[in-house]
C-alpha cells in the first residue's frame, strides 16, 4: 500500500470521519493505480463485515472472533504480507470502535450482585452500599447489588431481618420477599419471610408501605402487617417485642409448638422431631440467651413432654395437650 495511505486513514474514511482533504487524498490515490482500487475494495469488504458494531450490542469476544476468522480465511488464499495487512486493518477497526463499544458494553452490564447468609445458629449485622444497617436472623439470606441504582434501592430477602434504613427521599428502599413487597424511605422495621411460613412486617419507627399482589397498607410504629392467603391483615404490637431476637431474646406469643420447634431449629442449629399430636399445642414465653436444654426443660414442664438429645438431633414426645389453637 502507498506509504501515505494507512489503515487508520481508511478506517476514518469508512467511518465518515475523514476530513475533506483526507477524502480527496484517498480518491486521488484510487485513480493512480487499479491495484489501489482492488486493495481499497478488499478493506471496504472487511469494514462492512460483521465486525461492525451495532449500537448497544457491542460484544468484544465477537469482534475478536470475527477478526481471527477473517485472517484465517485470507491465509488460505493470500500471501503472508496480505494477511499482515488485514491484521493491521482489523486492529484499526478495533481502535476506532473499541473504546466506544467497550464503554457501551460495560455501561449496560447489570451491577454485581452480592449475598449475605446467616446459617442456622448464626446472626449477622452488616451495612448495605447506601449505609443502611441490616441485622440478619438465623437461616436467612439477603441479595443486593454492589451499587444501588439512581432510582431505588432494592434487595431480596428470604428469612428474617431487621432494617435501619438510611433516609433518601429520592430513592425508596424496597424489600422483595416472596409475594410481599415492603417500601420505605427511611425507617426501622422487621421483616419475616421464611419459606413455608406466614410473612410479616413490624414497624419500630417511621412509615412503611406493605403490598401484595392485590392490596397495600401503610404501617406506623407499633403496627404489624401479616400476609395471609394473599390478604394483608394489620395488628397492634409492642415495640419492645419488635426484633427482640437482635438482643438474644427468643419470643413466642400464642405460637403453635410446630412453629416454636422451627424457630428453635434455626436458633440453635439443631434438628427436632415432634410428634404429630403435639404440633398444635400453643406456647407463650420468651428466652434470653438461654441454652437449649433450659428451653427444653421449660417446654417439658409446660406440656408434660419428654425429650431426648442425640448430638444435633432432638426427639420430643408426649400426649396431646389441652391448650390447642
Amino acid at each position: 500500500m502507498h506509504q501515505e495511505i494507512t489503515e487508520n486513514l481508511l478506517a476514518k474514511y469508512f467511518a465518515n470521519e475523514a476530513s475533506e482533504e483526507e477524502k480527496a487524498h484517498i480518491e486521488d490515490w484510487l485513480k493512480k493505480d487499479p491495484e489501489n482500487r482492488l486493495i481499497f475494495s478488499e478493506y471496504q469488504q472487511l469494514w462492512n463485515s460483521p465486525l461492525k458494531i451495532k449500537e448497544h450490542k457491542f460484544d468484544p469476544s465477537l469482534v475478536y472472533t470475527k477478526v481471527s476468522d477473517a485472517i484465517l480465511e485470507e491465509k488460505k488464499a493470500r500471501s503472508r504480507s496480505f494477511n499482515y495487512r488485514f491484521l493491521r486493518f482489523a486492529a484499526s477497526i478495533l481502535l476506532f470502535v473499541g473504546l466506544a463499544g467497550t464503554w457501551l458494553f460495560f455501561s449496560n452490564l447489570p451491577p454485581k450482585q452480592l449475598s449475605k447468609k446467616a446459617e442456622y445458629g448464626q446472626k449477622l449485622k452488616f451495612t448495605l452500599p447506601d449505609g443502611s444497617l441490616v441485622y440478619l436472623n438465623s437461616g436467612s439470606t439477603i441479595d443486593y447489588p454492589e451499587n444501588f441504582s439512581e432510582d431505588n434501592r432494592q434487595v431480596a430477602l428470604v428469612g428474617e431481618a431487621f432494617f435501619e434504613v438510611k433516609k433518601d427521599k429520592h430513592r425508596p428502599f424496597i424489600i422483595n420477599s416472596g409475594s410481599m413487597k415492603t417500601t420505605v424511605l427511611g425507617t426501622s422495621f422487621n421483616v419475616s419471610a421464611y419459606p413455608h411460613a406466614s410473612q410479616s412486617v413490624e414497624v419500630l419507627s417511621g412509615k412503611v408501605k406493605v403490598s401484595s399482589e392485590i392490596e397495600e397498607v401503610v404501617l406506623v410504629p407499633g403496627q404489624r402487617a401479616s400476609l395471609e392467603k394473599g390478604m394483608i391483615n394489620k395488628y397492634e404490637v409492642k415495640t419492645s417485642e419488635i426484633s427482640s431476637w437482635r438482643n438474644g431474646t427468643l419470643s413466642f406469643r400464642d405460637s403453635p409448638l410446630s412453629t416454636v420447634v422451627v424457630k428453635l431449629e434455626r436458633w440453635y442449629n439443631v434438628q427436632i422431631s415432634l410428634e404429630e399430636e403435639l404440633k398444635k399445642c400453643v406456647f407463650t414465653g420468651s428466652f434470653t440467651s438461654e441454652k437449649l436444654p433450659v428451653v427444653l426443660e421449660v417446654l417439658k414442664e409446660t406440656f408434660g413432654i419428654s425429650y431426648q438429645i442425640n448430638a444435633q438431633k432432638i426427639t420430643i414426645k408426649g400426649k396431646a395437650c389441652n391448650n390447642k389453637q
